[in-house]
């Protein structure tokens, strides 16, 4: 492999932006900065010209700060947005392949011609491929977004991957994001992925109505103390769903002992403990490989490596063969 700068992964969340660069060195990739910006309400659903012009200034602002030279880069999403099937096609040529993706792609989603279908191989000898699905104007967007700040996209990944690389060594990986959650289970064949609409945005209101504050007071609060002196029902309804999450991968057959946190709700204080009582799990906080060779203290990765977990793991993108 190759020595030297790795292209800035993005990853461009609905309410913040990551950004990270990352050098590949002699025992594998090292995580230099990353840098966050908090995104303006409703920007990245609107998705209208000047909000990916503000948005552009926003990330160009955020790439300055890590005092690089790279700009060539690797993008990340998720469900909604984009969604990933896992296939098992019997011998056919390349062509009769694709052709085949886009019928169970038809199949499974309405209005496909406003889709970008890609097949990436998990185990050619055994035939299983992941069946990625983007809609077109959410990829375009975003690209737009990109090419503004000054920086040359090289390939748009899923976070399930990101998040795979960033965490090895668990069955699962639980992402809580603003306003939903994600549960990314990794059996032998591949990836299946879980959506629950609830994130740390549910504790944050909830505290906002327990003592009569506003949203961003609440939310302040919240990074300081979790839950504590209000909002506790707001956080016992997000561990019980995301609970459920768990329940609903096991009933499919999948094995989830190991879990690790991730996003900016996997962070709330307590989070870990509370979940794994309530699922019998072990749910806990994992440096993202790369992190731990970093030059960040720990107290610091403690305090902010889950909401980093997918920007790093999408910085070893194009190191894997």
């Amino acid at each position: 492999m190759r020595k030297g700068p790795l292209p800035l992964s993005i990853d461009l969340g609905r309410t913040r932006l990551r950004v990270c660069s990352a050098l590949q060195g002699p025992h594998g990739v090292c995580i230099g900065a990353v840098a966050t910006r908090r995104l303006p309400d409703g920007v990245v659903e609107r998705r209208g010209r000047e909000d990916a012009c503000l948005v552009a200034a926003i990330l160009e602002e955020a790439v300055a700060e890590l005092g690089v030279r790279e700009r060539r880069c690797v993008a990340v999403g998720g469900a909604p947005e984009s969604v990933l099937h896992m296939m098992e096609f019997p011998p056919m040529t390349p062509f009769e392949r694709r052709q085949a993706a886009s019928l169970e792609a038809a199949r499974w989603h309405r209005g496909t011609a406003d889709m970008h279908l890609r097949l990436h191989p998990l185990d050619a000898e055994r035939r299983r491929y992941a069946l990625g699905i983007i809609s077109a104007g959410v990829l375009e967007w975003r690209l737009r977004v990109l090419r503004e700040a000054g920086l040359r996209p090289l390939a748009y990944d899923d976070e399930s991957f990101a998040l795979r690389r960033a965490f090895p060594g668990v069955d699962a990986v639980l992402d809580v994001a603003s306003g939903y959650s994600r549960l990314h289970v990794y059996p032998s064949h591949g990836v299946m992925t879980f959506c629950e609409s609830i994130g740390g945005e549910s504790v944050t209101l909830a505290i906002a109505a327990a003592l009569t504050i506003d949203r961003s007071t609440a939310e302040r609060r919240k990074r300081i103390l979790g839950a504590a002196g209000g909002g506790e029902s707001g956080r016992s309804e997000l561990v019980r769903r995301l609970g459920e999450l768990i329940t609903l991968a096991r009933g499919q057959g999948l094995q989830v002992e190991r879990v690790a946190l991730a996003g900016n709700g996997g962070r709330l204080d307590g989070i870990a403990q509370d979940l794994s009582f309530a699922a019998q799990v072990s749910a806990s906080f994992v440096i993202p490989v790369g992190l731990d060779a970093g030059a960040y203290p720990e107290s610091v990765l403690r305090r902010l490596a889950p909401d980093w977990a997918t920007v790093v793991g999408l910085a070893s993108w194009s190191s894997v063969p």
